[in-house]
């Protein structure tokens, strides 16, 4: 069994840089990196022209709890990653909850997962990084 901690005290570099760092290229940033930290070529923006850079505030996991505690510790201007182990049965966010983040100031997500309702997060603007979307949605008809 793996013990998953919540960290609740998150470093957050000044958002001066942020906005620096948001106006270069990302192979720019990797290079600068070493040729490290660069995401999984599985993971895609799903928002099209919109850029996604923020302090990251981590869900370890796909249950809905747990991305509600990270919801919760975060502040605006971050991005909520969602480690959701790369599952493609079912989705981890749509656009009620991005929605949600949205008006919390959150700028963004990146989940390790599927994520539905794409034309939606479109219309809001909201920066989704994901490995793919899925059609099924709790909306009714």
């Amino acid at each position: 069994m793996s013990v998953r901690e919540i960290h609740t005290q998150i470093i957050r570099p000044a958002r001066s840089e942020i906005a620096a760092l948001s106006r270069l290229p990302v192979a720019s940033i990797v290079d600068a990196l070493g040729k490290t930290g660069a995401l999984s070529h599985c993971l895609k923006l799903q928002t099209p022209g919109l850029v996604l850079c923020g302090s990251a505030v981590t869900a370890p996991g796909p249950d809905v709890t747990v991305r509600r505690a990270a919801i919760d510790l975060a502040r605006p201007g971050d991005i909520i990653v969602v480690a959701a182990g790369g599952g493609k049965e079912r989705s981890c966010l749509g656009s009620a909850t991005a929605a949600y983040m949205q008006s919390r100031g959150i700028t963004g997500v990146l989940v390790d997962g599927m994520v539905r309702d794409v034309a939606d997060l479109r219309r809001l603007l909201f920066p989704t990084v994901a490995r793919g979307t899925l059609r099924s949605t709790t909306r009714r008809p």
